[in-house]
């Protein structure tokens, strides 16, 4: 398998403190071609930055999630709230689920952005209010994420 030069892209990966201590970037060239240098990739639908942060990933896919559940408002006046729920884990609940290994190890803030749609989306479906404790939005057995 050949190589595209043009689609290559390096990454040097490492702590923020490790990497603040490069002065030059990585000068690698393949066939005469230089590879260009990046801090943040995509990758089969993952964003991997050069510290493993996971923090552009996670602000794409609490986005895409978004959208998603406001296709699920939508549909709220004409579905019972077992078909809600069931759009919601066909449509929406995928985005957060895909990759999840990978960069579930990341920080308590972009965890606590997951969850914040997670806990939007529990009371979209059980047309709970706002100040509604979200705790007992997840413990209901109509809602389980």
């Amino acid at each position: 398998m050949a190589i595209h030069t043009d689609k290559t892209k390096v990454m040097l990966i490492g702590t923020q403190k490790r990497l603040s201590n490069i002065s030059e970037p990585l000068n690698i060239s393949i066939c005469g071609t230089t590879i260009s240098q990046s801090s943040c990739e995509k990758l089969l639908g993952v964003h991997m930055d050069e510290t493993l942060s996971w923090n552009k990933h996670i602000s794409t896919v609490v986005k895409k999630y978004n959208v998603k559940l406001e296709l699920v408002k939508r549909a709220k006046p004409y579905l019972t709230p077992d078909l809600l729920l069931f759009l919601h884990n066909s449509l929406a609940k995928p985005t957060l689920e895909y990759c999840c290994s990978v960069w579930g190890s990341c920080s308590k803030d972009a965890l606590d952005h997951l969850a914040s749609a997670q806990k939007r989306a529990a009371r979209i479906i059980l047309n709970a209010d706002f100040t509604t404790p979200s705790l007992s939005l997840f413990k209901q057995r109509t809602f389980k994420v």
